[in-house]
């Protein structure tokens, strides 16, 4: 078996609010909803090769029935390595929730933390210093 890609599928409260999100704030673009219309069950967003996929609530519960007691933004968090992670963030501080300000991590990233409307934690990145590298961090960087 070779995995080629790994697409997140978020249960979301609204997916065309998340669609305004993600695209107003973060800058991805629309690939595919359905319907193609609102109200929509399912939506996918990209940008620069990384893509994720909304569901409604309704239609994740129905479609997987391990889900039907999970809330949205659930106990997950997601990690993006960027370029620009310090114009990011003045660009999305007054913008977002920010969960943690920029800092540089003791791993030597220097990272920022938003939250999104629907409680999902996306951490964004940058080795700004590589001076400043663990084995975790060189594992991170060859991956």
């Amino acid at each position: 078996m070779q995995i080629k890609t790994l697409t997140p599928n978020l249960m979301v409260s609204n997916v065309a609010e998340t669609i305004m999100y993600y695209n107003s704030i973060l800058g991805f673009e629309l690939v595919q909803t359905v319907p193609e219309t609102p109200p929509y069950d399912w939506a996918m967003v990209s940008t620069d090769g990384l893509a994720l996929m909304f569901q409604s609530v309704d239609s994740m519960k129905t479609e997987f029935k391990p889900l039907e007691q999970q809330t949205t933004g659930g106990g997950l968090s997601f990690y993006l390595r960027v370029e620009g992670v310090e114009g990011l963030y003045k660009k999305l501080k007054d913008k977002v929730t920010v969960v943690n300000d920029l800092k540089e991590s003791f791993y030597g990233m220097t990272e920022f933390s938003i939250q999104d409307l629907n409680g999902f934690v996306l951490t964004f990145a940058e080795n700004l210093n590589p001076s400043v590298t663990t084995e975790s961090s060189k594992e991170t960087e060859q991956n």
